[in-house]
């Protein structure tokens, strides 16, 4: 539904979590490689096997290397920060990738303890913010017929990953320029709008290991 939605030029939006994420693998590829700037709300949870429901990052590492952008959140007002700045990031036309905003499952969604204030923006800002969506190309644009996920030979397959390759690349410039317009402005802490990673040591550490909220090493 969400790939037919952005194909046909429409904002796309979909959650998910664990197996219902491992549902879609195939399908992961797909809107990346057709370049389709859909929004994914993931709230990671363990993958089946034991049986468990918990926090852990599987359904997010098995969707890595499929192609979407990935900004995961340490807290709850980190969450909505990144839901906000997400559409500017996947629908800028040198990126055009789908978008996936990663939250621990029960440590933030469900827990006593991850209720928490958070500071919400006007739905003026936000519509201002993420602005209106205008897509170059889509299926329902009369005045330029295409197709979307059409068979590709081994050179436009080629071509079609490389491209995906400079989109990422790109992503990161446009990752931090979203996140300082979005900063300027808001509290230092809650804003980490000039870097990609917080820094929770001392400068002159040598050694450090970067892990999630809920303390797995990744």
């Amino acid at each position: 539904t969400c790939i037919g939605a952005a194909a046909a030029g429409a904002r796309a939006i979909t959650a998910t979590s664990s197996c219902g994420l491992a549902l879609m693998w195939e399908l992961l590829y797909v809107a990346s490689s057709s370049r389709l700037p859909i929004t994914l709300a993931l709230v990671t949870r363990a993958l089946t096997g034991p049986i468990n429901i918990n926090n852990d990052h599987s359904d997010a590492m098995g969707a890595r290397d499929a192609g979407w952008i990935q900004l995961f959140a340490e807290n709850n007002q980190e969450a909505y920060d990144n839901y906000i700045q997400c559409m500017p990031i996947s629908e800028n036309p040198d990126v055009r990738l789908p978008i996936m905003i990663c939250q621990d499952g029960f440590i933030t969604s469900h827990a006593s303890h991850a209720v928490e204030n958070i500071e919400l923006e006007t739905d003026e800002m936000v519509q201002n913010f993420v602005g209106t969506y205008n897509p170059e190309n889509y299926l329902l644009k009369h005045e330029n017929p295409l197709a979307v996920g059409p068979y590709g030979i081994s050179p436009y397959y080629m071509e079609a990953k490389v491209a995906q390759a400079n989109a990422m690349k790109n992503a990161k410039k446009v990752i931090l320029e979203v996140g300082k317009k979005f900063g300027d402005g808001r509290r230092r802490d809650r804003c980490c709008s000039d870097r990609f990673f917080r820094r929770h040591c001392p400068r002159d550490r040598r050694r450090a290991a970067r892990t999630g909220p809920q303390g797995r090493y990744d």
